[in-house]
């Protein structure tokens, strides 16, 4: 029989995914690059987050917990030797009302397709700390690494996502006065 422990204990993990499950598939599918792999990640962290449900509550709070399941599971499910060799290259579906003119898409998508070239690491380190807009301790406890890690991760990416982003098509700084550079 469901008692009454039973019953409050299902309305709160509802309302934690009603609110949660949103942010927790866009990290997903932004460390993915694919929305139903996202989805099913997603799915798999909150049924363990389910299970243990009594103990996660009461801990640090469910939303930690859960962001790390995903995030791992997530790194897992591109490590797989199937996904090695698939080009995850799904791009966000078109919105006529977006309200995003054709350039703004034509950079989300070289935005999107960068973040999908970063190393696993390195990608969900971008998507906590410039998404998810978590701080750097959390995010090395999110991927169980040390600060210096998250760190040294966060420049090589953002080093990386600079230099393929960079506008190749713009014309070299002029020369200013005494043939110097300006700046």
């Amino acid at each position: 029989m469901w008692g009454r422990a039973d019953r409050d204990k299902d309305a709160q993990f509802a309302a934690f995914v009603t609110a949660s499950y949103p942010s927790l598939c866009r990290t997903a599918y932004l460390v993915l690059g694919d929305h139903h792999a996202a989805e099913d990640v997603v799915q798999s962290a909150l049924v363990g987050l389910y299970r243990r449900w009594s103990k996660v509550e009461h801990a640090d709070g469910p939303g930690p917990y859960a962001r790390r399941a995903v995030v791992n599971a997530a790194i897992s499910e591109l490590r797989r030797p199937h996904r090695r060799h698939e080009a995850a290259r799904e791009v966000l579906p078109e919105d006529a009302d977006s309200g995003l003119d054709p350039a703004s898409r034509l950079r989300d998508e070289a935005v999107l397709t960068a973040l999908r070239d970063l190393p696993p690491g390195q990608r969900a380190v971008v998507v906590l700390r410039f998404v998810e807009d978590v701080d750097v301790a959390t995010t090395a406890a999110t991927l169980g690494v040390a600060e210096g890690t998250v760190k040294s991760q966060t420049a090589k990416a953002l080093a990386t996502l600079r230099g393929r982003l960079a506008p190749t098509h713009l014309p070299a700084p002029s020369a200013g006065p005494a043939g110097k550079a300006r700046p």
